[in-house]
């Protein structure tokens, strides 16, 4: 069974919570992870790691920062270097070992962890990733501040990285951005 250390940023003022987690993470959920979650989300079981580990720091984030999106605009980006690999690489071997499992197949695009989130804590902005080799985090951060800039309807984003590799700790820092006078994001949490 491998182990993920996940240290999930929320506040320059909190420090940083540690988030231990396992491949049987769906399976496993304590009672800070249910606090995170506000309620358990209708696909859990059927989320892969990825998913599981961006609602989970999603909600933890939204939880200490106090905010609770509306309809006024709140988005997400994750950022990548590696995507969906860890769920891709689960596919493939089903594919050479037995029928396709489509439950995996269904969370093989970089997207789909990030609109999880959003559907279960229902941010209504844009949602989607960014892939970047060197500084995922700095990527999906740029990405926010210039949504929040130039389109008024948005209110705030969380925005950072999200990555779960093989054979590596996972790393996962969001931050939530906010609109602040003007049109200038700032970001409190």
């Amino acid at each position: 069974m491998k182990n993920y250390q996940i240290p999930v940023a929320v506040s320059a003022l909190s420090g940083q919570t540690v988030l231990m987690c396992t491949e049987d993470f769906p399976d496993n959920i304590s009672e800070t992870l249910a606090a995170y979650l506000q309620h358990i989300p209708r696909r859990w079981g059927r989320m892969d790691l990825v998913t599981r580990v961006a609602v989970a720091a999603t909600g933890k984030l939204l939880g200490d920062a106090g905010w609770t999106p509306d309809k006024t605009g709140t988005g997400i980006v994750i950022g990548s270097r590696y995507g969906s690999l860890v769920t891709d690489l689960e596919f493939a071997q089903t594919v050479r070992e037995e029928a396709p499992a489509p439950l995996l197949f269904s969370h093989t695009l970089p997207n789909i962890a990030a609109s999880e989130a959003a559907a279960h804590f229902g941010l209504s902005g844009p949602v989607y990733a960014v892939l970047d080799r060197h500084d995922p985090e700095a990527a999906a951060c740029e990405e926010a501040v210039r949504l929040i800039r130039f389109f008024p309807q948005i209110q705030a984003m969380v925005a950072g990285v999200v990555d779960v590799a093989p054979l590596q700790p996972a790393s996962v820092r969001l931050s939530l951005f906010c609109r602040g006078k003007g049109k200038t994001p700032v970001r409190p949490w």
